[in-house]
């Protein structure tokens, strides 16, 4: 069956192709799942609530409670993640400058003259 590239819309629509694609994706995706879930489940990727799962393909994940569990509605950045790297440098900027000013403004309240 020789089709133009014009047609291809209504070839993938078609319901022959859709089960071979949903067949092989359905695969793909439940072993990635699994995957990732190992990947989250290690205590040891979990450091003072943030996540580094190196291998894990999600940018967010759900936050790990402490009995081990997700929690439903909180979510957490995997900052082992490529997109989440900028975003661990761009937290820990912000941690710093707010720390560094929290002791500028307290030691100007105690008296301490620059």
């Amino acid at each position: 069956m020789a089709v133009s590239r014009f047609d291809w819309p209504d070839v993938i629509k078609s319901t022959r192709f859709t089960l071979v694609a949903s067949r092989v994706c359905v695969a793909f995706l439940d072993e990635r799942r699994e995957a990732n879930q190992g990947i989250w489940s290690d205590p040891g990727r979990w450091r003072f609530g943030f996540y580094f799962g190196e291998g894990d393909t999600r940018l967010w994940v759900p936050r790990r409670m402490k009995n081990g569990q997700e929690d439903p509605v909180e979510r957490v950045i995997n900052f082992c993640h490529r997109r989440g790297r900028p975003a661990f440098r761009i937290l820990m900027f912000a941690y710093g400058t707010g720390l560094a000013l929290i002791i500028a403004l307290v030691a100007a309240l105690a008296g301490v003259r620059w």
